[in-house]
């Protein structure tokens, strides 16, 4: 079967290309079509036609330079390329011919006389113009390639310029989110008060480049301003001693920050010190002299101000400046560790309450989930009928006094972990992310931790900690199966699963009893023990 003879028409306009399309297919030609001058080079070089037609006034390249293109690339030299344009100014015959092609039909088409053009054109016809017209259109042609391609250098550079200053901006945005990711992780990973100070310091003024960076806590109940953490980026001649401190009354720095509620940048005479107390000094500079710049943020917990976080700039302001994303940084910064510190506190609070457990009741361990519950008013009541249902269970496997016992302290306690969880994620109404989920499922490992201090409640520790794991192994820390799971600690998933269902959330109403149990059905030999979810659901038959 003898090929069709290929005709490429490069044009924009569709009705042009419908009308040029008919009127060859008729004569049993195969038209390829190129909306554009790239397009038609990238076409030409692909499929190698027989002819071009070619429209001149096309976007992103004209035909002009797309006709120059194809007739110095190799192979496609020998092609014959017909401008078919609406063009009919004066030259416009001369300038297509000097730009390379080999012959010009202008618009509107002969439709009659159209196929005899195209045919004289594939058996060779060329048209040609006068060496002087040549020599005019050809430097003609030449200059407006050149400004061409000068505006397209342009078009690029300013593409580049814009790129570098996306670039620069995403770059900016990557290092804000890395340092609020590596402050997160801090805070969230350490219910150490000091040692999360500690850290924090340091990561502020190592990846905001500052002198020095503080942390002073408000002390309430003494009404005192007291350095908790400090950080020198290099050595210097300052007082470096934690614990310094002065009363309230004393720093109007402290004063005016809690009016304005903002970040406080002072430059030049303010920063270093002049007309301040020395009892302020000592607390915001250590005494450290030539500061060209101090920067102070709000640490803040639901409009509480907590305390600030101080850094200091020695090095002239032209050198390294505290930049508009220098402060927006710092001020994220604080605001992360205000719920640090207030979880830290209620942690230290925890592990000294411990110590005073040995002969405690039921209500005095209760302090804890209500602890827990006081941060998230949602799960309110949560623990109690957690520790009803626990020891109805308990009860009806005819466990001892010792072990309904314990059995009532795992499900007080089984959530005491998510006071070392970030508010954020806590109460978040949404679905938590990966990274998010990750921090969530730290609780067990922090709940058996707290509870792990108080000397009394070793033997709850297990269950605190497998509180979260699957009858399949599916779960989490340890990845624990079946029986190898303590008892304790399948019960109360049991039940806390059950409460969790028939309990009201900010983020949605309770699905209710009936679905409750249609759950713990469904996934009782996967999430759940299925002995224990049948003993469950039959306890709840007979609860009126």
């Amino acid at each position: 079967m003898e090929s069709k003879i290929k005709v490429l028409y490069i044009e924009d306009n569709a009705e042009n290309i419908l009308l040029v399309r008919r009127i060859l297919e008729a004569k049993g030609y195969q038209v390829l079509e190129a909306g554009n001058g790239m397009a038609g080079i990238e076409a030409a070089e692909r499929e190698r036609p027989d002819l071009i037609l070619m429209d001149i006034n096309l976007p992103d390249m004209d035909g002009y330079a797309a006709a120059t293109k194809i007739k110095n690339t190799k192979g496609l030299e020998y092609i014959p390329i017909v401008s078919l344009t609406a063009n009919v100014m004066k030259g416009d015959r001369e300038r297509t011919l000097a730009a390379g092609c080999d012959g010009y039909i202008p618009k509107p088409i002969n439709v009659r006389n159209f196929p005899i053009q195209v045919a004289a054109f594939l058996q060779g016809r060329k048209e040609m113009i006068t060496p002087e017209e040549e020599k005019i259109y050809i430097k003609e042609h030449s200059v407006k390639l050149v400004e061409t391609l000068e505006e397209r250098i342009r078009e690029l550079t300013d593409a580049n310029e814009e790129r570098q200053r996306n670039l620069d901006k995403l770059q900016e945005r990557t290092n804000e989110l890395s340092l609020l990711l590596e402050i997160t992780t801090t805070v969230s990973s350490s219910l150490n008060l000091q040692e999360m100070l500690q850290t924090s310091v340091r990561i502020a003024a190592e990846r905001l480049g500052a002198t020095f960076s503080r942390i002073i806590l408000v002390n309430r109940l003494q009404d005192r301003l007291m350095v908790m953490a400090a950080h020198p980026q290099r050595e210097l001649d300052w007082d470096f001693e934690i614990g310094r401190f002065c009363a309230v009354g004393e720093s109007r720095w402290f004063r005016k920050i809690r009016t304005v509620s903002e970040p406080m940048l002072l430059r030049g005479s303010e920063a270093q010190s002049q007309g301040r107390s020395p009892a302020e000094r000592l607390l915001f500079t250590g005494n450290l002299e030539g500061l060209q710049a101090i920067l102070v943020c709000p640490i803040r917990k639901n409009e509480v101000l907590l305390g600030l976080m101080v850094l200091g700039e020695t090095r002239r302001w032209e050198r390294s400046p505290f930049t508009p994303e220098k402060i927006r940084l710092c001020d994220s910064m604080a605001r992360q560790m205000g719920s640090a510190i207030e979880n830290a506190r209620l942690y230290e609070d925890v592990v000294f309450k411990g110590n005073q457990l040995k002969a405690a009741n039921v209500d005095s361990i209760k302090a804890l989930a209500e602890a827990l519950e006081t941060k998230d008013v949602e799960t309110m009541g949560h623990s109690d009928r957690t520790v009803t249902y626990a020891l109805a269970v308990s009860k009806r496997l005819g466990l001892s006094e010792v072990d309904q016992e314990l059995f009532q302290y795992a499900a007080i306690l089984h959530d005491i972990g998510k006071i070392g969880i970030p508010e954020t994620i806590l109460k978040k109404p949404g679905k938590l992310t990966p990274e998010e989920y990750e921090v969530m499922k730290r609780h067990a490992g922090l709940g058996a931790k707290i509870v792990q201090q108080i000397k009394f409640l070793e033997p709850v520790v297990p269950l605190v900690r497998a509180d979260h794991e699957r009858w399949d192994g599916k779960g989490y820390p340890d990845g624990l199966n079946g029986e190898k799971i303590p008892l304790g600690a399948r019960v109360v998933a049991i039940v806390d699963a059950y409460d969790a269902m028939t309990s009201d959330r900010v983020y949605r109403k309770a699905p209710g009893k009936e679905y409750a149990i249609a759950e713990l059905q469904k996934y009782a030999g996967a999430q759940f023990d299925p002995h224990l979810v049948k003993l469950f659901l039959e306890i709840l038959e007979k609860k009126p």
